[in-house]
């Protein structure tokens, strides 16, 4: 049984770990976002810099009903969700997410925010836009300086087994949010509301999709998907009848249910510039025509299936140009990194850098054969056990780092895949690992290290002979 600390209304409940606040306590306004009932909480505060604490003690993550809302981004939760749509707010200390997985305690703890939503507003969709611009006041006549723009959209749809939401915001003025500037509710929370291709697909396209632009400048999109199929289709999280390229921006995306794919495309993905992660229970990219890293970084974790996987069936099914990818599934057999049915089927146009890690499966073997690869590149199909905090180096004879990588968590590979800038066919290679982080990386993107000078001490893979 609870504690009544607060007996008007109920407001506040302490039960063991947690303390649980009644938002209907709390006068908020119809177009406040969750951030203001935040502030409106005994002992919880919003600083400057939008981190939230309760009683002191920072907030790592906000849920919706146990579920982690925006890829553990407490500010996008608190600073885009509808405070009209909550009815409580739990604040959670708990053990580590390694503790609660291994069972082991590690002696972490962290404190979380739980929301439960209003009754017979858990089967809706809600979303959030706005666009301005602007610029100083002339210095001289005829001057116009400084223009400011920004251009921004935020949608959910949450049911009783899914949430799914997404970001979208390109702007010059340094802003992450859309409560910062004007804007109002598109369409509120309803019972049974549509709007989502699919039922749990967020972004359903049918025409052509591009985002960004060719200097690799382009918007944020943030995409998060959990819990299964609200109709017959899985919970994906970009789904696109047409071709994809990526020229631009910095995309995150993360699903967590079987079928949910990270970006699947009908026609070909082509990723020509930008930043881009992918963390997905099933496929990170899936096509069934080519997927092309011709720019750009891209990182994809599968952890559920292949990790990149196209079905083009065809020479050029995955290519490597003058990206960099790096590309794991940590699932075991027969899941890989990257699946193109047969890896004859992989080919190297340019001088990017291409690292892979999975199970063996499609004709995968260290005899395989790309032809007529513009640089040296190769296979290895002994096991290879990836640890978490631990920093791998691929370098030549003489010690020249090409990249550096790190794993979330373990991945044991039975095919990996190395090319990258500088490989010439004949040359030796090797892998080898160190506990420190590069720190002079010109790139670092969620486990890839590029332009770093950083050297490995342990060995993992002693000889690579590069074709």
């Amino acid at each position: 049984q609870g504690i009544v600390v607060s007996a008007s209304g109920n407001q506040i409940l302490v039960k063991k770990d947690t303390i649980e606040y009644n938002a209907s306590s709390f006068k908020t306004n119809e177009t406040d976002m969750l951030e203001e009932l935040l502030k409106k909480l005994p002992g919880v505060e919003i600083d400057s810099d939008g981190k939230i604490t309760q009683n002191g003690k920072e907030i790592t993550k906000i849920m919706i009903d146990g579920k982690v809302f925006f890829m553990d981004d407490p500010q996008l939760a608190s600073k885009n969700l509808p405070a009209k749509i909550i009815d409580k707010v739990r604040v959670v200390e708990r053990k580590s997410d390694e503790a609660r997985f291994t069972g082991i305690d590690d002696g972490e703890e962290e404190t979380v925010i739980d929301l439960s939503v209003q009754k017979g507003m858990m089967n809706g969709v809600f979303g959030n836009a706005m666009a301005g611009g602007g610029h100083d006041l002339p210095s001289k006549a005829g001057a116009v300086n400084d223009w400011r723009w920004q251009g921004a959209f935020m949608g959910g749809r949450f049911t009783e087994t899914s949430q799914i939401s997404v970001i979208a915001n390109a702007n010059n003025t340094n802003n992450r949010g859309f409560n910062d500037l004007s804007g109002s509710m598109m369409s509120s929370m309803m019972g049974g509301g549509g709007g989502m291709g699919g039922g749990s697909t967020w972004t359903n396209i049918q025409g052509s999709y591009t985002q960004g632009k060719a200097d690799g400048t382009g918007p944020t999109l943030t995409v998060s998907t959990t819990g299964s199929a609200y109709s017959s289709s899985s919970a994906k999280a970009i789904k696109a009848i047409c071709a994809v390229v990526l020229y631009g921006g910095t995309t995150e995306v993360s699903t967590k249910t079987s079928g949910a794919e990270g970006l699947e495309s009908k026609s070909g993905v082509t990723i020509a510039g930008g930043m881009h992660y992918f963390k997905c229970y099933d496929d990170c990219i899936n096509s069934a025509g080519k997927i092309i890293f011709d720019g750009g970084v891209t990182v994809c974790y599968g952890y559920g299936n292949d990790s990149v996987d196209s079905n083009a069936g065809t020479a050029g099914a995955v290519t490597i140009g003058n990206g960099a990818v790096f590309a794991y599934s940590t699932k075991g057999a027969p899941e890989e990194g990257i699946d193109c049915d047969n890896n004859s089927y992989i080919q190297i146009t340019g001088t990017g850098i291409g690292i892979s890690a999975g199970a063996a499966q499609g004709g995968g073997s260290s005899s395989s054969t790309i032809s007529n690869a513009k640089q040296g590149y190769a296979f290895y199909t002994s096991t290879v056990s990836y640890q978490p905090n631990r920093y791998y180096t691929l370098a030549d004879a003489n010690g020249n780092n090409l990249v550096t990588y790190s794993v979330e968590v373990s991945c044991s590979s039975s095919l990996s895949l190395f090319t990258a800038t500088g490989m010439v066919k004949g040359s030796k290679y090797n892998v080898k690992y160190s506990t420190t982080a590069p720190t002079d990386a010109t790139t670092a993107w969620h486990g890839l290290y590029l332009g770093s000078s950083h050297v490995g001490t342990t060995s993992v893979i002693s000889t690579l002979s590069a074709k």
